[in-house]
């Protein structure tokens, strides 16, 4: 019985920590989701995780994105006219027809 229990708790700190099998093919996550309606609304995202977001066809212009964590996001035809991504992180987001006119890409 004190085995059953010690394995209990470790598949549930396991499933806590993400361990659970759950979906990985790139969906954004519950933050991520909640930082992109942040991004949208209020036009800044400093340092935040918009990991797998989609964020196709948004008028983002002038929105301050310095730090952000973009890797996996969709961002087809955004325009992102004026804003700062500096120091942003894009790994594998897709960038298609995305208008970065006067945007500040520094150490991205």
């Amino acid at each position: 019985m004190k085995k059953l229990s010690s394995l209990l708790m470790i598949i549930t700190f396991a499933i806590a920590c993400g361990g659970g099998g759950g979906d990985s093919s790139g969906s954004a996550s519950a933050t991520a989701e909640a930082n992109k309606a942040t991004l949208i609304s209020t036009g800044v995202c400093v340092g935040c995780d918009l990991s797998n977001v989609n964020l196709d066809d948004e008028t983002l212009t002038n929105v301050d994105l310095t730090d952000a964590n973009l890797n996996g996001a969709s961002l087809r035809n955004a325009d992102l006219t004026s804003s700062d991504l500096d120091g942003a992180s894009l790994r594998n987001a897709d960038l298609t027809n995305v208008d970065l006119d006067s945007a500040s890409l520094r150490n991205t």
